[in-house]
């Protein structure tokens, strides 16, 4: 999320438009707080925020089809369809279904609360509507600094992820 964040805020801002996990390094031998990189720009895009109103949010649609959001297959999407994105790739690492209800019924009350919000914090990042809605429901979005955010209400800490394997494989 911190890369993608990164590339967002540059001037001009940079969309990836091809994230997917083949395209997230992880580095096991990180010497600082960097151990998660992103590769593969061959089909990354700068977003003019100053451009022409009406040709600035005109890309073509490019990606792998199955983290494309909705709103690329009409060309006219801006960086938050990198957060769409995002959203699948972490509900596959979750193993959440982002289509449909959660049932928290069977989860520990430790982890309960901290599920519920990486729920509704992955769900707002898929957010979509109609694309030519006005104004467009993914424009909703919230950016990668919005989500970081609320990383402390969603993480769950080691301790208590240390704790629960410890009781799983005594």
């Amino acid at each position: 999320m911190k890369s993608v964040q990164y590339i967002h805020e540059r001037n001009p801002r940079v969309i990836h438009r091809d994230l997917k996990p083949d395209n997230i390094l992880i580095d096991p031998n990180f010497t600082s707080n960097r151990f998660v990189k992103l590769c593969d720009f061959g089909l990354a895009t700068d977003h003019e925020i100053d451009g022409n109103t009406s040709s600035r949010y005109n890309h073509t649609v490019c990606g792998t089809r199955q983290y494309i959001a909705p709103e690329v297959n009409s060309g006219r999407y801006n960086q938050k369809a990198d957060i769409y994105s995002l959203a699948v790739i972490g509900g596959q690492l979750f193993g959440i279904d982002l289509q449909s209800s959660q049932s928290f019924e069977a989860i520990k009350p430790e982890l309960k609360a901290s599920m519920k919000c990486l729920i509704q914090t992955l769900q707002a990042m898929i957010t979509c509507g109609d694309i030519w809605e006005t104004p467009p429901k993914w424009r909703q979005r919230p950016e990668c600094r919005e989500v970081l955010a609320k990383h402390n209400e969603w993480s769950i800490s080691h301790k208590t992820v240390n704790k629960f394997y410890s009781v799983l494989y005594k």
